[in-house]
């Protein structure tokens, strides 16, 4: 009802029922007509005549998670796969560790590596906080959106989001990004704050104006900064 048209079932929850909570949640979106990404296996659909392929892939590092053996190569094989010049592949990579501001070398380096192969845009989610944007080849990284509509945790100590919104242009030149805007959220529409001064979470994710969009966006061109050198590989 709200216009969910795709889901990534490809994070690090997604078997916590095992493997019956999976098939069941398969199950209901299909019913609901919401397309699905899972591990190897893209959404590709066609938008005005041009193909439009989402991957996904799974790579959080934590303590019971630090391994990411095999999914950089994963991706490359989808973007490989389907990308021609009148494709729009997206990568969407559920990875990186709680919390961080700047990503790990391993994510800047196998992003940059998936728009070699022919990814159009990579956007990231996981530490539950927002992260940098980077351009590489004219391409945007997205690293981590952040929290959006969040129900795990009753208070909004973090509660900056966005909105990424992308225009692609497809012609004899191939695809290319025609203009993208960030829209800064919270992901609470409450005003109400708990005695240590942090917002309640009524999980109603709103879109910001004035000195609060203006603080969402100068947190994220100061974590876009810390980009600015090479990953070390």
């Amino acid at each position: 009802a709200a216009s969910v048209e795709v889901a990534l079932l490809t994070n690090n929850h997604a078997g916590d029922y095992l493997e019956e909570g999976y098939t069941d949640t398969v199950h209901a979106l299909r019913a609901q007509g919401v397309g699905l990404v899972e591990e190897a296996s893209p959404f590709v659909t066609e938008i005005r005549g041009v193909r439009v392929v989402i991957i996904g892939d799974c790579a959080v590092i934590g303590e019971d998670t630090p391994h990411t053996d095999g999914v950089a190569e994963r991706v490359l094989a989808q973007i490989q796969q389907w990308k021609t010049p009148e494709t729009i592949v997206i990568v969407d990579m559920h990875w990186g560790s709680e919390y961080t501001e700047v990503p790990t070398a391993w994510q800047r380096t196998s992003a940059h590596a998936f728009i070699d192969a022919g990814a159009d845009l990579v956007v990231g989610q996981h530490p539950h906080i927002l992260q940098g944007i980077e351009s590489y080849c004219g391409k945007p990284i997205v690293y981590s959106l952040g929290n959006f509509a969040f129900g795990g945790n009753c208070l909004a100590k973090y509660p900056e989001t966005m909105l990424y919104d992308v225009f692609f242009c497809v012609n004899a030149d191939g695809v290319s990004i025609e203009s993208s805007e960030i829209i800064p959220c919270w992901i609470t529409s409450s005003t109400e704050r708990n005695s240590a001064g942090f917002l309640w979470n009524n999980f109603q994710p709103e879109p910001l104006s004035g000195f609060e969009a203006e603080q969402v966006l100068t947190l994220i061109e100061s974590r876009s900064s810390q980009l600015e050198s090479s990953p070390k590989r």
